[in-house]
């Protein structure tokens, strides 16, 4: 609420709404747990623990760096979910992050590092599932969401350009080799959809 109030003139003019029906949503004083304070804004926090049988209809499903840590016959399952709980105008958004995590304690490992192992040798460094990551690109995000049914609103791939000179003597295993440049120097994306 504090960073919307802070860019009200670009929401106002990016939305195309009044200030007054601005003020109607986010004029309230937030008190209270986060579910009282998400109830004043009109919204509720659902997370998928026990299965989506639960899940009551939704406006949006949001996630920001979760995707990656989910194998990639669950996230079938989750995009299909996500369109049948979805009220008419809902949307999906979904921040990903591509990198190999690990690169993130230690730089001397490349962003990309973990394609060079085998699904094998992947499978045996990530004997802590906390530590598992898909390697799923850009592109095969993209295909499974619009295999679910839903057609893209806004795929924003963002690409690290010290990757490209990286390739060249990282040694890429299998079905990583033939990957387009979009999807091996693509290290975060931010996709939004709708169910056709």
């Amino acid at each position: 609420v504090a960073f919307l109030r802070k860019h009200k003139a670009q929401v106002l003019e990016g939305l195309g709404i009044s200030d007054a029906e601005f003020e109607r949503v986010l004029g309230v004083e937030l008190s209270g747990d986060r579910d009282a304070m998400l109830a004043q804004l009109g919204l509720s926090y659902v997370m998928v623990n026990d299965g989506w049988s639960r899940v009551p209809e939704v406006d949006i499903i949001f996630s920001h760096t979760c995707l990656e840590h989910i194998p990639p016959h669950i996230l079938e399952s989750v995009f299909a979910d996500s369109k049948r709980v979805l009220r008419p105008g809902g949307i999906i958004s979904h921040g990903i992050d591509h990198s190999d995590h690990r690169s993130h304690i230690d730089p001397n490992l490349s962003r990309i590092d973990f394609l060079r192992y085998s699904d094998a040798t992947w499978r045996l460094l990530c004997i802590d599932p906390l530590d598992y990551t898909n390697r799923l690109r850009h592109g095969s995000y993209v295909a499974m969401i619009k295999d679910a049914g839903f057609e893209l609103m806004l795929e924003r791939p963002i690409r690290d350009g010290r990757i490209e000179e990286e390739v060249k003597t990282l040694p890429l295993w299998g079905r990583f080799q033939n990957l387009s440049d979009v999807d091996l120097n693509t290290t975060w994306s931010h996709i939004v959809a709708r169910p056709l």
